[in-house]
């Protein structure tokens, strides 16, 4: 058994810092769900900066989150940016664990998922970032009549590569985290999604674009200043967010369904109002517009006022987050 020290043992993979002055090792069974090697996860990562179309992902920073291929790509970025490829020990299973007070270390027993070989590794700090979930045996409870049961049962952690939904029929049960990512990706390709829970359970759903970004737009703002502009706008809602649940909870319970019922309808639109809130949802003003779809900007503005009524906005940037956020501005803008 082959034996090393260091100074800094870290497992899982949520690092992005390390100590330049310590002699350090993290450890990574499994990465993602679909790599497990440096060269497959650079691959990947590329691909995903390919497809997004972008060059940096503050690009994405007006949405608040990021989809798994645009964090896959940061993964690649952040490991390549602080060169963290020359400390990271890919396809290496930490099997124990084990702290003596004598010697003031940590040992920890490692074995290779590629050839086998068990690796002893001893260090003074143990950084643990695998998270609580048994990725090996996920938990998967029995419900009586399972076993009639002539449909598929899928378990997140054990996604099948080739799953098709088109014109399935799927229930989701549970109401966590995972339902709450899983449920909207799969609503549009599947025939119908039930999500099954045991009590209600409430949403807050902010517009995917928001409405301050927009606002921003003009100003063509550096990458980093509009990354940190958006950041502590969101800290700000999500605070306010935890703040009221412990001081009003009465006044948040009300606040999550009503903001859920605002959102659940769009207005029935003409077709040519709906043309001008796609060209307003792509950023063009008035009299561009107006040369696009062949008509007057009194026309375009009278349209416009329609519109605003109809959506129960103020003005252009509400317009634009609502209308994006409904799956407008997508078109090629022709």
């Amino acid at each position: 058994m082959a034996t090393s020290g260091k100074d800094t043992g870290i497992v899982g993979y949520n690092v992005q810092t390390a100590v330049d002055t310590k002699n350090h090792i993290i450890v990574a069974h499994e990465v993602t769900n679909v790599g497990t090697d440096r060269r497959q996860l650079s691959n990947m990562a590329e691909q995903a900066r390919t497809e997004m179309g972008v060059e940096t992902l503050d690009a994405v920073a007006d949405r608040g989150y990021y989809t798994g291929e645009e964090i896959l790509a940061y993964l690649g970025e952040v490991i390549d940016e602080y060169g963290l490829d020359q400390y990271i020990r890919y396809q290496h299973r930490v099997t124990a664990a084990s702290w003596s007070t004598e010697d003031r270390r940590w040992t920890v027993e490692v074995t290779r998922g590629d050839t086998g070989q068990r690796l002893r590794f001893t260090t003074g700090f143990l950084w643990m970032c695998q998270g609580y979930y048994n990725h090996a045996k996920p938990y998967r409870p029995e419900w009586d009549g399972m076993d009639r049961f002539q449909g598929l049962v899928v378990h997140p952690q054990r996604w099948p590569e080739d799953l098709d939904l088109a014109g399935k029929r799927v229930v989701v049960i549970g109401s966590g985290a995972t339902a709450a990512t899983l449920i909207p990706a799969i609503a549009a390709e599947a025939q119908h999604v039930t999500m099954l829970q045991r009590s209600p359970t409430y949403y807050f759903a902010p517009p995917t674009t928001h409405e301050l970004a927009v606002q921003l737009e003009p100003l063509d703002l550096p990458d980093e200043w509009m990354h940190e502009i958006m950041r502590r706008q969101y800290m700000t809602q999500y605070h306010w967010l935890a703040r009221t649940s412990f001081e009003a909870p009465d006044e948040l319970h009300a606040f999550l369904p009503s903001g859920a019922a605002r959102r659940g309808q769009f207005p029935a639109l003409t077709g040519r109002e709906a043309e001008i809130l796609e060209r307003i949802a792509q950023g063009l003003d008035n009299a561009q517009i107006a040369a696009r779809l062949d008509v007057s900007e009194k026309t375009v503005r009278n349209n416009i006022t329609h519109i605003f009524d109809k959506l129960a906005v103020e003005n252009r940037s509400q317009a634009i987050v609502l209308a994006r956020n409904n799956g407008f501005g997508k078109a090629d803008g022709a």
